[in-house]
């Protein structure tokens, strides 16, 4: 396959032969049972040494796995969405194109599993064939061992917590500091460090993640969904929105 580029995002899992992929940074040589995940925009060639291969391929779009994510396009703004929260900061990017390998067949029998389910078009079929993409993605992502804690710290696991499962309350690290009998300067330093940003953007990302998934899933007014993540001021909550994702509510 010559040099090209898509609008979407590839997976190509190799069922026999020999592919060598060269794309992203990358050059590399994979057979049967290993696959590459390859980024919107990327621009890569294809090529079979050893004669022909057999190739599952799986193309899609961010939007197809939620609404949420129709402006966006790469893999980075999946894996930062509250689909799978990947932690603050980390880039997709540099393993685009990087064959992976299918040890156990869990990601071959996902891909014949969504298969199975375009075919047959039973009741829920697009609903099941989103959770097997799903979890193909996070299974790749095993593989960069990413899905591990990041820290055994207490503190740091408690305020991520606190922002995941009450951020529509009114948070603050100082009173937080207290209830765990913490410094909250010598806290704020550890979850920055830890997270890769302070607690107030952490929660805020939270927030805004909540947000679009209720805008773009539900009639909800904007200011009823403003009030619902934790802001009442809802010229404040569209300033944030517009900082946070680059449009209005």
């Amino acid at each position: 396959v010559e040099a090209h580029t898509h609008d979407f995002l590839e997976i190509a899992y190799i069922l026999e032969g020999t592919l060598v992929h060269s794309g992203g940074g990358h050059t590399c040589t994979a057979g049967a049972g290993e696959y590459f995940v390859i980024d919107d925009g990327v621009a890569h060639v294809f090529r079979c040494p050893k004669g022909p291969a057999k190739v599952f391929n799986c193309l899609f779009r961010p939007a197809f796995l939620d609404n949420t994510l129709r402006s966006c396009r790469g893999m980075d703004d999946v894996l930062q969405s509250y689909w799978i929260h990947v932690r603050p900061g980390f880039r997709f990017g540099p393993y685009s194109g990087a064959a992976f390998a299918d040890e156990d067949g869990r990601v071959r029998e996902n891909l014949e599993a969504m298969r199975r389910e375009f075919e047959r078009r039973e009741p829920g079929h697009m609903a099941v064939v989103r959770a097997r993409l799903l979890e193909l993605m996070i299974l790749t992502l095993r593989r960069l061992r990413l899905e591990r804690e990041e820290t055994a710290d207490g503190d740091v696991a408690f305020l991520k917590t606190m922002a995941e499962t009450r951020f529509q309350e009114p948070l603050l690290l100082e009173t937080l500091a207290e209830t765990l009998h913490r410094d909250p300067a010598h806290l704020s330093r550890k979850f920055r460090r830890e997270c890769g940003c302070g607690f107030k953007d952490y929660l805020q990302h939270r927030r805004m993640e909540e947000a679009r998934r209720l805008l773009a899933n539900t009639d909800r007014l904007v200011a009823d969904v403003a009030a619902s993540v934790g802001y009442r001021d809802r010229k404040f909550f569209n300033r944030l929105f517009l900082k946070e994702t680059g449009t209005t509510p």
